[in-house]
C-alpha cells in the first residue's frame, strides 16, 4: 500500500522524518541536471533522502507528498508543443513519481511554495515505467495502492516556447537501483542546436590566468582538467590547467579559467580551441561541439601604475585614513608598517 491509508501515513511520517537531507547534485531544484530532448540520461543510483513536501493538486487524500529520493532535471522549450518522455526504472518493481513545473522567470525554489508552476505529474502507486504518453490520463493521478495498478501515464502537457521547465522524479521506492530517463514522442522541441562558441577572454592583472567566457553553458565533465581544449599562438607560454568557474557544484558552466606556465607578455595573442586529451572539445548538455577552428584574439596591455584616488570621508580627531585606489591592490605589496606613505 503507498501513501494511503492511516497507519501507512504514520509509517511514511516515520521515514520522512528520519530521512538524510538532501544534498547531493541534482536533488534539489537549484542543482537541477540540465537535459536535452536528443539523448538518454542515466541515473544508476538514487541517493535515499527527503526534504520538502511537495503540493499535489487535486489530492487531498491524506497521503504525505514529498520529494522522496528526488532528482530534478531543467530544461528549455526551443519551439512551442507537447512534451513526451520516459522513465524507465532499472527494476521493474520500483515505484517512481514525477511532478512539471514551468519556472519561468522565477526562482527554482519556489516550486516548493507556489502551486500555481505546476504543469501536470503523477503519482500513482504502480511499479514500473511511468511518463507522458497518448494513452495516459488527463489528470494527476494521486498515490495509490499498487494492486490498484493505477494508470501511471500522463497524457503529454504542451510545452511554450521560450519557457523554463523543471521535472522532479521521485523514487517512492527506498532502494538505491536507478532509471534511465529518455524524451520523445512529443511534438514540442527541448533540443537547443546553438552550438558554442568562445566569446570573450579577460586576463588578470598578472598576466599567467585567462578568464575564458562562452557563449552558452557547457558540461563541466567536458573541460580537461590539464588545459589540452586550448593553446596560445605567439607566446612561449603554455596552458597547464582549466578549470570550470563553480563546477563542484554545478554540473554545467558558461566560464572557465586557464592557468599558463608563465606570464604573458604585452602583447597580441590568439587562442585557438582544440579536441582535448579526452578526444573532444567542450560540449552542452546537447553534445553540440564548440568547434576546433574556434579562435579569438586578444592583448595584454602593459602594466600601468595605479593612481590613488580619494580618502574616505574623514572623521573630528581620526585614528586612521583610509585610502581609496581606482583599480584593487595587491594584499602582498602592503606594507603592514604603513611605510608606503
Amino acid at each position: 500500500m503507498k501513501k494511503f491509508r492511516f497507519l501507512i501515513i504514520l509509517f511514511f511520517f516515520a521515514r520522512h522524518l528520519c530521512a538524510q537531507t538532501c544534498s547531493a547534485p541534482g536533488q534539489n531544484p537549484s542543482t537541477a541536471f540540465p537535459v536535452c530532448g536528443t539523448s538518454t540520461f542515466h541515473q544508476t543510483n538514487v541517493p535515499i533522502c527527503s526534504t520538502h513536501t511537495i503540493v499535489v493538486p487535486g489530492c487531498n487524500d491524506g497521503a504525505s507528498y514529498a520529494d522522496k529520493n528526488p532528482f530534478w532535471y531543467k530544461f528549455t522549450c526551443y519551439a512551442s508543443g507537447s512534451l513526451g518522455f520516459l522513465i524507465a526504472p532499472a527494476n521493474r518493481g520500483d515505484d517512481y513519481d514525477w511532478q512539471l513545473y514551468d519556472i519561468t522567470g522565477k526562482n527554482p525554489n519556489d516550486v516548493f511554495t507556489d502551486p500555481s508552476l505546476i504543469v501536470t505529474g503523477n503519482w500513482a502507486g504502480t511499479y514500473g515505467n511511468t511518463g507522458t504518453s497518448n494513452s495516459g490520463v488527463s489528470f494527476i493521478q494521486c498515490a495509490s495502492d499498487p494492486a490498484a495498478n493505477e494508470n501511471s501515464f500522463s497524457t503529454m502537457p504542451n510545452l511554450i516556447k521560450g519557457h523554463t521547465y523543471l521535472l522532479l522524479v521521485s523514487h517512492y521506492t527506498d532502494s538505491q537501483s536507478g532509471y534511465d530517463l529518455s524524451f520523445g514522442g512529443g511534438t514540442g522541441v527541448i533540443t537547443d542546436t546553438t552550438i558554442p562558441h568562445i566569446k570573450n577572454i579577460d586576463a588578470n592583472c598578472g598576466a599567467d590566468v585567462l578568464h575564458l567566457s562562452i557563449n552558452k553553458n557547457i558540461k563541466c565533465t567536458t573541460i580537461d582538467s590539464d588545459g589540452s581544449d586550448f593553446y596560445i599562438t605567439n607566446s612561449s607560454a603554455s596552458i597547464i590547467s582549466g578549470t570550470g568557474i563553480n563546477c563542484t557544484t554545478n554540473f554545467d558552466t558558461d566560464s572557465i579559467d586557464l592557468k599558463l606556465s608563465q606570464a604573458l607578455a604585452p602583447g597580441n595573442y590568439i587562442l585557438h580551441a582544440r579536441q582535448g586529451s579526452d578526444g573532444n572539445t567542450l560540449l552542452d548538455f546537447c553534445d553540440n561541439a564548440l568547434p576546433a577552428t574556434d579562435a579569438v584574439a586578444f592583448t595584454i596591455l602593459p602594466k600601468l601604475p595605479t593612481p590613488m584616488d580619494s580618502l574616505a570621508s574623514v572623521p573630528c580627531a581620526p585614528q586612521k585614513l583610509q585610502l581609496l585606489f581606482r583599480k584593487p591592490i595587491l594584499c602582498s605589496s602592503i606594507a603592514p608598517d604603513g611605510s608606503d606613505f
